[in-house]
């Protein structure tokens, strides 16, 4: 099964996560450049696609990080700083 046709237009996939209705993402890039969005706002793409763009990145500018982000109605966060774009989708952190 092909999940998403790469190509010179869209590179490489870096990162996949597992996300949920009303959930967010973060993305980070070298440059420090912070991307919030609720995935509900990412539009549904069918299988053998090109993709959306969630991030623009400069010149030599890379993607570092990516994480998904519990609701903050439950206080629950991901921590982003120990997750880098071949992380798995795995699970939240637990409180503490």
């Amino acid at each position: 099964m092909i999940a998403l046709q790469t190509s010179d237009r869209n590179g490489v996939t870096v990162a996949a996560l597992q996300v949920m209705p009303g959930q967010e993402i973060m993305l980070i890039s070298s440059t420090g450049t912070l991307v919030r969005t609720t995935v509900d706002e990412i539009s549904v793409q069918g299988r053998n696609t090109q993709g959306v763009r969630l991030i623009r990145l400069g010149e030599g500018e890379r993607l570092v990080g990516i994480g998904r982000v519990e609701s903050l109605d439950t206080g629950e966060e991901e921590p982003l700083g120990e997750r880098g774009p071949q992380a798995d989708a795995g699970e939240p952190a637990a409180e503490t």
